[in-house]
């Protein structure tokens, strides 16, 4: 499932309507229909219930219209108000709002304040809104009439269904640009835009669901868009299972550099999800008077004491850890390493001798963020897992800028660093160096806790060194993480999970992205149906 800016669903539109000869008011027809198929899916008894429809002067109105008429039609109650006048209309939406009068639909002018009271009313009363008012776009915040609107929209109890977008909504931007609609459903058209996948734009979506208006698939590639929704099938490793005749020796050996004195429990996670992602062999090297601490807990994973008076990885720890490297498949560097100078040494020294695939997390990022490179003498595949925090050092972006749009700017430092860059967030951006991108929807804020990224960062080295391409076990680990995070959740319950306990899921898990992959195809987000899944596991 592509991902569209604004101006790209412009284009996509415009190739439909131009090219390939499919009239707008066709597309505009589907689109109407789709959504009061999709409501009444989620609301069955919508025909009993009082639906107030808000429509704008362009499109998105006109949408709205041919919503009004077909429920109209199956004998719903409701009413109509255009904010502005039906001379304004053109097009494709002048066409549905004139049907819509011709078979009795009440189309209700609202040109100033003094009719506002009027709506006002109708909302209060409303069981269910539909919000036609602007579509994707829109790029200036809304003020005057239609702020007033929203307020009030906002502070009812109707269930609220956006139509493409939630008025108010940039569809490029992921932070709210002015007032918006709070929807409880979106349903938008072709494609989905990045503010309804990204936060916090996307917690005024609600749920979202992609509706299929007849935009020809191979229009949408005709546009090249480098942006996917990550689903299980652009990773297709992760559902190969083991022969009968395998050993350990096939599924690689990761190294792991992690840990310093009160951040063992860094070390010991990252190790676990290595493991527990299918790595056949695991060593945690760690300096050696956390060595006790490290053997004391882990039993499948194996430790390497690194000589030397200091408790922080320093300078002495090198050479051991050069000789280390030999016979690794993968390497990961970071979780609970600290900051310290003599940390930050022996980190540039081990990097410039690395030949072998390296993932880079927590603290590796914030050595490298406070010191210049390059960092690299060779050239291996490199993944950084940075949470936005981390992101922000390494880069110098603003809060504000990244917040508006993460995508550009780490795609930007994923092709300047020629990195795989896995930016952590309540919806993680994965970008390659080609300008690839994906967005991830598995996950839940329960993953918001102490040691859930060096699960992760485990999780992704584990399947790099048991073979998988960097790019593939970026994304599988990613996805397989958060998906691991939801089953935890339905177990544990979101306050109450630690990062620990995703251990005991990660099977779950990997059986339910193998068994039903078509249920994370992007069309719902979030995608619909895993307790069902779960029940069974109970």
């Amino acid at each position: 499932m592509k991902i569209a800016y604004s101006s790209q669903m412009r284009e996509l539109d415009r190739i439909t309507i131009e090219e390939t000869g499919i009239p707008e008011v066709v597309l505009m027809e589907n689109a109407g229909k789709e959504v009061v198929s999709i409501m009444t899916d989620y609301l069955p008894e919508l025909i009993l219930k009082t639906t107030v429809i808000l429509c704008g002067p362009g499109n998105n109105g006109g949408d709205g219209f041919v919503i009004a008429r077909h429920l109209f039609n199956q004998g719903c109650d409701c009413t109509v108000f255009l904010i502005g006048t039906c001379e304004q209309l053109k097009g494709a939406a002048k066409i549905n709002a004139d049907i819509a009068r011709k078979i009795g639909v009440c189309i209700t002018e609202v040109i100033s304040a003094e009719k506002l009271p009027v709506v006002i009313n109708a909302v209060r009363d409303a069981d269910v809104i539909v919000d036609a008012l602007f579509g994707t776009g829109l790029h200036r915040q809304l003020t005057g009439l239609f702020a007033q609107l929203i307020q009030y929209v906002n502070d009812s109890d109707a269930y609220v269904v956006s139509v493409d977008l939630p008025s108010g909504m940039c569809a490029d931007f992921c932070t709210p640009i002015g007032p918006t609609i709070r929807a409880d459903l979106t349903i938008t058209f072709g494609l989905p835009k990045p503010s309804l996948l990204l936060y916090p734009a996307a917690e005024l979506a609600g749920q979202v669901v992609v509706a299929d208006i007849s935009i020809p698939q191979s229009n949408v590639e005709r546009l090249e868009i480098s942006g996917e929704i990550l689903t299980p099938y652009h990773f297709p490793a992760l559902f190969t299972s083991r022969a009968p005749n395998v050993h350990k020796g096939q599924f690689g050996h990761l190294l792991i550099l992690a840990g310093s004195p009160g951040k063992t429990g860094a070390a010991i996670l990252a190790a676990t999800a290595a493991a527990r992602s299918g790595a056949g062999l695991v060593t945690l090297a760690v300096p050696e008077s956390l060595n006790p601490i490290i053997e004391t807990v882990l039993t499948e994973v194996m430790s390497l004491p690194l000589p030397g008076s200091s408790s922080w990885f320093s300078p002495d720890h090198v050479g051991p850890v050069i000789d280390a490297l030999s016979g690794k498949s993968a390497l990961l560097i970071g979780p609970g390493i600290g900051i310290r100078d003599e940390t930050s040494t022996f980190l540039r020294m081990v990097m410039q001798e690395i030949d072998i695939p390296i993932v880079l997390d927590a603290d590796a990022l914030n050595i490298m963020s406070m010191s210049p490179g390059p960092w690299f003498r060779k050239a291996v595949p490199r993944i950084l897992t940075p949470h936005p925090g981390e992101f922000r050092r390494l880069t110098d972006i603003d809060r504000n800028a990244l917040e508006r749009d993460p995508v550009d700017p780490v795609c930007d430092y994923a092709n300047s660093t020629s990195s795989i860059v896995v930016y952590k967030s309540a919806r993680s951006v994965i970008a390659f160096p080609d300008g690839s991108h994906y967005v991830n929807i598995t996950g839940n804020p329960g993953l918001a806790s102490g040691g859930s990224g060096d699960v992760l960062a485990g999780m992704i080295a584990g399947l790099t060194a048991k073979g998988f391409d960097p790019q593939q076990a970026a994304l599988a680990g990613v996805f397989w993480h958060g998906l691991t995070g939801d089953v935890t959740a339905f177990f544990e319950g979101e306050e109450e999970m630690l990062a620990g306990d995703m251990f005991d899921h990660m099977g779950i898990a990997r059986r339910i992205i193998i068994e039903n992959p078509d249920i994370f195809n992007g069309v719902h987000t979030p995608y619909l149906n895993l307790d069902s899944l779960l029940n069974p596991h109970l």
